[in-house]
């Protein structure tokens, strides 16, 4: 039996560029793609795009793709001056990929998960009633290198019965972020878990990786959540 509140440490190497501080959570300051804006196209030499037209996203900021059923490296591209762009990204049918939008200034709207080509959002049969805390992105602040800091996903199970995590994993399976948790885990109905994500900086510069926390019942579900670091 595992107990009502599970501790996952999740040990992510991230990096930035001065002064040592707690996972300050900034609310997202930029307005997602305006997704009946959005397209999603095979190119003509065999490519795939992700396109929006004008408007789908503020001039002058750029739009962040990742597509959640590979582990590709995301794509950015910069928007044109009336909003529109073009993004290459690669995708086959029904692949659930990551938008963003982003500025120069480390300004980032909410993520959005969209079905491609048909630009539908996902179906997850446990939204209403299994809710994280953050739901789709984790800002874990500023800290100085190799000063560990740590935040926090809260979970929490009103479904009318248990829910069964079958995994915690980041997208990339890079080396510079370590996960121990013992799997599959309980998380009873009217209970809550937390899962501790701890940054670990080595060496300055941004990084990123998205987290899987991955369901099989009562339903079969995938919640992928974000998560951000700066060390300096």
């Amino acid at each position: 039996m595992v107990p009502r509140v599970l501790r996952l440490a999740t040990l992510l190497v991230f990096a930035f560029a001065g002064c040592t501080g707690s996972p300050v959570p900034e609310p997202p300051n930029l307005e997602p793609p305006a997704l009946d804006r959005v397209t999603a196209t095979p190119g003509s030499s065999g490519s795939t795009v992700v396109s929006g037209t004008a408007g789908a996203v503020a001039p002058g900021t750029m739009i962040w793709g990742a597509n959640l059923e590979t582990n590709d490296p995301p794509s950015i591209t910069p928007a044109g001056a009336d909003g529109s762009f073009v993004l290459p990204l690669a995708w086959a049918d029904g692949d659930e990929i990551r938008l963003q939008v982003r500025d120069t200034d480390d300004n980032r709207s909410r993520p959005v998960d969209v079905i491609v080509p048909g630009i539908i959002e996902p179906v997850r049969p446990l939204a209403g009633c299994l809710t994280l805390d953050p739901p789709l992105e984790l800002d874990l602040g500023t800290t100085s290198v190799a000063a560990p800091v740590t935040g926090a996903v809260a979970i929490d199970n009103g479904c009318g019965s248990t829910v069964t995590i079958v995994a915690v994993r980041s997208r990339s399976g890079s080396t510079a972020f370590e996960t121990s948790v013992a799997a599959p885990f309980d998380v009873a109905d009217g209970a809550s878990a937390t899962v501790d994500v701890t940054f670990r900086p080595a060496t300055t510069g941004p990084e990123e990786e998205i987290l899987f926390l991955e369901v099989s019942a009562p339903s079969p579900e995938r919640r992928p959540i974000t998560v951000i670091g700066i060390a300096r």
